[in-house]
């Protein structure tokens, strides 16, 4: 992911990224969220 450029949603609190993909003929939407708290909130875990 971190070569995806995120987008602002319409709540700043959060940006997301959606990429387009194909497989076995199906087309996909893979859509992922991201918030700067849950970033902090992991970090913190990881540092325990």
């Amino acid at each position: 992911m971190a070569d995806l450029i995120p987008e602002t949603c319409s709540d700043e609190r959060y940006s997301c990224y959606a990429v387009k993909s194909c497989y076995g003929g199906v087309e996909q939407l893979w859509i992922v969220f991201c918030s700067e708290e849950m970033k902090k909130a992991l970090a913190m875990v990881m540092v325990l």
